[in-house]
């Protein structure tokens, strides 16, 4: 099967509030692209679902935007899988995935 990825995938675990509008929970990330993360939680929200998510780096709050592209239900107790499209990437994600990715 052929890659669709445009860019490869680096592990990245950071804790996330995510969801829409004022109806926040929260997660965790377990992967980093360019373009988008991987987001496990006991939410999980349908494909092209505008989300909001903040995530912690260091001493920096970071508020993004994206679209769910993928979401998969897990077994009742555990994290659901969702992949997440940024639809803005910050300069401070961006050289997190950089230094992480070997750029």
């Amino acid at each position: 099967m052929r890659e669709k990825r445009g860019s490869r995938r680096i592990p990245f675990r950071k804790n996330v509030k995510y969801g829409t509008n004022k109806n926040m929970t929260t997660g965790y990330t377990f992967d980093l692209s360019e373009t988008g993360l991987g987001l496990r939680g006991k939410r999980v929200l349908p494909p092209k679902t505008r989300i909001s998510l903040s995530i912690q780096l260091a001493d920096t709050m970071i508020s993004l935007d994206g679209v769910v592209v993928h979401a998969k239900r897990t077994i009742p107790g555990q994290p659901s899988v969702m992949g997440v499209r940024l639809l803005q990437c910050p300069a401070v994600l961006k050289a997190v995935y950089m230094r992480r990715a070997g750029y």
